[in-house]
């Protein structure tokens, strides 16, 4: 197989826009990239300048920090996006979108990680990124590849839809029987601190390779992005030795709110699991693990606010996590909840491991499509 430079197929955008013309719903950052190809979320606020860098719908970006956090999205919508986020604009004689899947290979983004520059906030090389090799296919064969791969796209995409409906199914139920029906049956006006069981998570020693390679779920922020139940995870622990750590083994349907760096992302555990220290958890009592999660969930705002501190990272301790209000709605009430509550999430954790199949099956397929070594037809079988 023939290859080509990236800088021979495409170009970096240098456009600017007038940040007057854009909304959250059309601003990128790195931090409204999600992680691992997920694609992106809503912008929590617009940047202070007056103006930003341009993309158009059909270019790819590719987020220029960190760039093992693989955080790329091919664009949908015209709009701006921060000076960290690279834009990519294919030529004539490549498929768009072809193009990007290419650049969502992980091999893609070992690359760049191995020529980034800086240790604490690693930068790509811009020069040599387009430096990278792209498989030189005939356009038909671009397209064909395209359309298998857009195909398990869809797939995801649609089932995140129906998540995302669900889990507005799920918000307002909750509302309802929390906040708008008011009568001595189901609702008080008073209001608790938590008073589940919180852990602050823990790493084990990186140094220790025996700690990492097991089948126990080690969570960090990024595996939270765009999530409501905790699934898979970058990195996996064994049965951690020190009884310290032991104690850091958290139940299924315990409650992952991250708390530093980037707060207010709240995630269920589907099964037993441990977190980094920039997470607080919470062991709900029986029968209350979805009631709970949405009285988190609609605390994420003021999660955020409480970790501000004025400062750009973000910071909430485990006591003034610990101080978080929640609707005092009493303890029987919350059951009663709870099981209306429980269709709901058990659908949604269905679906959710569907995706993770899909996604496995996507990028099982995307490298030997890329390389040759599977044809379409088999792809297809």
């Amino acid at each position: 197989m023939n290859f080509k430079n990236l800088s021979e197929v495409s170009d970096y955008v240098n456009e600017r826009v007038k940040v007057e013309n854009l909304t959250v719903e059309n601003y990128i950052s790195t931090e409204n990239m999600l992680p691992n190809k997920g694609g992106i979320d809503k912008a929590i606020k617009l940047p202070a300048a007056k103006t930003t860098s341009l993309y158009s719908k059909g270019d790819i970006l590719l987020s220029n920090i960190r760039t093992y956090f693989k955080k790329i999205w091919y664009a949908e919508k015209d709009g701006g996006c921060s000076n960290d986020v690279l834009v990519v604009r294919a030529r004539g004689e490549i498929e768009p979108k072809f193009l990007y899947y290419v650049l969502s290979n992980d091999k893609f983004f070992e690359y760049s990680s191995a020529t980034s520059k800086g240790t604490k906030m690693p930068r790509g090389d811009k020069s040599a990124i387009m430096q990278y090799q792209i498989p030189d296919m005939p356009l038909e064969e671009q397209r064909t590849i395209v359309s298998v791969l857009s195909a398990l796209d869809d797939r995801i995409a649609e089932n995140k839809k129906i998540n995302h409906h669900l889990l507005e199914q799920a918000i307002a139920i909750h509302k309802y029987f929390c906040v708008e029906l008011v009568d001595d049956t189901f609702v008080t006006e008073t209001v608790k601190s938590i008073s589940n069981e919180v852990v602050t998570g823990k790493t084990p020693s990186t140094k220790i390779k025996e700690y990492y390679g097991g089948s126990l779920p080690f969570i960090t922020i990024p595996d939270m992005h765009g999530n409501v139940f905790c699934v898979e995870t970058a990195r996996y622990l064994t049965n951690v030795g020190e009884q310290s750590q032991q104690r850091k083994t958290l139940p299924a349907k315990s409650i992952a709110v991250s708390c530093i760096a980037t707060p207010g992302l709240v995630c269920l555990l589907d099964r037993p699991s441990q977190t980094n220290q920039q997470i607080n958890s919470v062991i709900p009592k029986e029968n209350q693990e979805y009631y709970l999660f949405l009285e988190l969930l609609s605390k994420s705002q003021l999660i955020i606010e409480l970790g501000s501190s004025g400062s750009t990272t973000y910071n909430l301790n485990k006591t003034q996590f610990e101080k978080i209000e929640i609707l005092a709605t009493p303890i029987e009430k919350r059951g009663q909840i709870n099981q209306m509550l429980s269709p709901l999430f058990d659908e949604l954790n269905h679906i959710q491991h569907e995706n993770n199949r899909l996604i496995e099956l996507r990028d099982t397929l995307l490298p030997k499509l890329m390389s040759g070594e599977l044809s379409v037809s088999q792809a297809a079988k």
